[in-house]
């Protein structure tokens, strides 16, 4: 017997193993492949129903066969985990969008949340962004405001052109009472928008932008700081513009109580300036019982000066 026979006959031995492994190896994918589909069946079939308990089922069953293809060693059915990740992704929205429509928003937050987490193993940034905004919207129904900031500036970071969801942070600063940061949002957001041509952005921006300032003025007319809820009127007034009902009410009441307390301290010069402002605003804004309210006190200084004169 040659070398070359020896070398050959020790290839013949050493491939029998192999081709063993081989048929084991399909056999094991074949198995693979009918669980795989067996999954995907289930889960299609869920999804198809349409209510938001099957859905969150489905997108458990996409999982599920996502996970079996990755771990079953075959290409062609590890090629398809990320498609059945993509499916579960939708599922869940679909299921956190039926139940934010039934009000159920905690259930919603947790559905839009963990589309998000699939969204980031995928490595799809604006699908992740997606889900983390409507995440932020049922956070921000449920008053839990830190977790709701968290889900929109991760969706800000991950895509930062998209001017709805600094639209959301806004809104999501102003219902958690921190004024002066839903202003520098809307401020921002307001220049972002000019910049893209986006009159519609703009428009609600600088609406936001007008009534952050009418909140922020309002806390501080309750906090008895009528002049610095005079100066966030005068920071409104030009987003909201000089006719806005609202806007002339806040300021009548801030001139009103502003020159109300003058009076007590015989400052009439300043006290008569501004009720004189205030009866304008009152009028403006059609409330006749704050017109007469300062028109009063106005009497009333007149009186006094009359009385000094003589």
């Amino acid at each position: 017997m040659n070398l070359k026979t020896l070398m050959l006959g020790a290839l013949l031995v050493a491939a029998l193993p192999l081709t063993a492994f081989a048929q084991e190896n399909g056999t094991a994918n074949a198995e693979a492949r009918a669980q795989y589909g067996a999954l995907a069946e289930e889960a299609g079939a869920l999804a198809d129903m349409a209510d938001a308990a099957s859905l969150m089922q489905a997108a458990g069953k996409y999982l599920e066969a996502a996970e079996l293809a990755d771990n079953s060693g075959d290409e062609e059915l590890t090629s398809r985990a990320s498609n059945a990740r993509q499916q579960a992704v939708k599922a869940y929205i679909d299921a956190g969008s039926l139940l934010a429509s039934a009000d159920d928003h905690a259930a919603a937050a947790e559905a839009f949340s963990a589309a998000a987490k699939v969204a980031h193993d995928l490595e799809d940034a604006e699908l992740e962004a997606k889900a983390r905004y409507n995440a932020s919207v049922a956070y921000v129904s449920l008053e839990d405001f830190e977790n709701a900031l968290t889900s929109i500036d991760s969706a800000i970071v991950l895509v930062p052109a998209d001017l709805n969801y600094l639209y959301v942070k806004g809104v999501t600063l102003s219902k958690a009472g921190n004024m002066d940061g839903a202003g520098m949002a809307f401020a921002r957001l307001d220049t972002l928008a000019t910049e893209a041509g986006d009159t519609d952005m703009v428009e609600k921006a600088r609406s936001q932008l007008g009534r952050s300032h009418l909140i922020a003025a309002n806390g501080l007319v309750k906090e008895k700081d009528y002049s610095g809820a005079i100066e966030h009127l005068d920071m409104a007034a030009p987003y909201l513009g000089e006719d806005d009902r609202t806007l002339n009410t806040l300021y009548a009441t801030a001139y009103y109580r502003l020159g109300a307390d003058q009076v007590q301290k015989e400052q009439l010069g300043p006290a008569e300036s501004n009720l004189k402002k205030g009866i304008a605003h009152a009028q403006k804004a059609g409330q006749q019982k704050l017109v007469s309210g300062i028109q009063q006190q106005l009497d009333y200084i007149e009186q006094v000066k009359a009385h000094n004169q003589r």
